[in-house]
């Protein structure tokens, strides 16, 4: 979701700025693909032996999907409408990425199966602060003719992140434990964070003030009217859309 902003003047990118631009993908690939295929599954069967690891996983992976599909939409919005000395993008994925790194550090010295699902819902939390508005630098910083491109990059970076924590973590998680797998999530969390609120500019100003109240929000967020016929079919793509997005987000964790 993004508003409307004030056009800055976008220059046309290179290949280096699609690189740079997509770096953060690869960390979220890295990110979901070592956590949910590699070290979860270790950890709930520890917590709550296999008779009872279904069901503990099933919770974990609800979780996930209703924070990525309720709070990304919200976070999205309200930095469409932020203005700081930063920026509208680089606060959420600063501040979003701290949080991924306090709460992995909970995950890795998780003592019970409920402390676990704490820093898991805490850590989709976080996460998803910095991917909404990391996504929207896309339409931000890239001209239209130029954003398929950085589209096909996007897809690029995260099926990268997703191969390397599949290999990177799960060689550390075999042969140093898990500690050292998380710590290697940090470290491409961090410096892929670093390279993307530092080299990626961040100049859109919005066009709508930010939202007055809760309601309001939740509103223009979530909101559909009901007006007409056609207002209805929107409703059903709307519907269609958020399985859709269900069905992806369960397949991927």
């Amino acid at each position: 979701m993004s508003v409307a902003a004030v056009d800055v003047p976008q220059r046309k990118l290179n290949h280096l700025d699609f690189i740079v631009l997509s770096l953060y993908w690869v960390a979220i690939g890295y990110l979901w693909n070592s956590l949910t295929a590699l070290i979860l599954p270790d950890m709930i069967i520890q917590f709550v032996g296999r008779a009872h690891e279904g069901l503990a996983a099933s919770l974990l992976k609800s979780l996930g999907t209703l924070v990525a599909i309720l709070w990304q939409p919200v976070v999205g919005g309200i930095s469409d409408r932020t203005i700081t000395p930063w920026g509208r993008r680089r606060p959420f994925i600063a501040a979003g990425t701290a949080g991924d790194v306090l709460f992995l550090i909970g995950i890795a010295l998780a003592g019970n199966y409920w402390w676990l699902v704490a820093c898991y819902f805490l850590l989709q939390l976080a996460s998803n602060t910095a991917q909404a508005p990391y996504q929207g630098l896309l339409p931000d910083v890239v001209p239209v003719p130029q954003r398929g491109t950085a589209s096909g990059y996007y897809g690029v970076a995260n099926l990268v992140g997703i191969a390397s924590g599949t290999v990177g973590a799960g060689l550390l998680l075999a042969h140093l434990g898990r500690s050292a797998a998380i710590a290697s999530i940090v470290v491409v969390l961090v410096t892929t964070m670093l390279v993307t609120v530092l080299v990626v500019p961040d100049r859109a100003v919005p066009v709508e003030g930010q939202f007055r109240s809760g309601r309001e929000l939740l509103s223009k967020t979530f909101g559909v009217p009901f007006r007409n016929r056609d207002d209805l079919h929107g409703l059903w793509r709307t519907a269609e859309l958020r399985v859709l997005l269900l069905r992806q987000r369960v397949l991927s964790t």
